[in-house]
């Protein structure tokens, strides 16, 4: 009897960007391949997406590429789109989910409470539904950047606003 080692990964790691990097190869072709040029710097391409979705539980990185491989049937997703469906995966409200969010007061998650400040009850109050969702999309790119940057200190600033009386 012979015992077999099998290495599973539960990182989002350097193996996992590469075999992304050939699935996307496979299902996207040319549209993929072709994507940075002659002579395209894809190691650069890869450490850079390795950053981006390290960011990102295994899981969450794998049901948003399912998903990107679902909705992006006719091209490859960019890296944006793909880091927005993670974000997703991870709990983290769209602008529109947000909005209803923030009218009816419901900090659940920071990027509610982030933006909400940005705004002010009063826009959410009185403003017309258009310049309420302006509003919300100008802060939601800038508050999720803080975000994803430091999560930790903005669920406590969270945690913390929800403990007060």
């Amino acid at each position: 009897m012979t015992n077999t080692v099998i290495h599973m990964t539960h990182l989002v790691d350097r193996d996992l960007i590469n075999r992304l990097f050939s699935r996307f190869a496979n299902k996207y072709g040319k549209l993929w391949t072709t994507r940075l040029g002659e002579g395209g710097d894809w190691a650069g391409c890869a450490d850079d997406w390795l950053e981006e979705l390290s960011k990102f539980s295994l899981e969450q990185v794998r049901a948003a590429v399912n998903k990107a491989l679902a909705i992006y049937r006719d091209f490859p997703p960019t890296q944006g789109q793909l880091i927005d469906l993670c974000l997703a995966e991870s709990g983290v409200p769209d602008v529109n989910q947000l909005i209803n969010l923030m009218v009816q007061r419901v900090f659940n998650h920071p990027l509610v409470k982030m933006v909400y400040d940005k705004i002010g009850s009063w826009a959410l109050t009185n403003g017309k539904e258009t310049e309420i969702q302006s509003k919300a999309k100008a802060a939601y790119s800038e508050c999720v950047a803080e975000f994803t940057i430091d999560p930790q200190t903005c669920w406590q600033k969270l945690t913390d606003y929800n403990a007060k009386p």
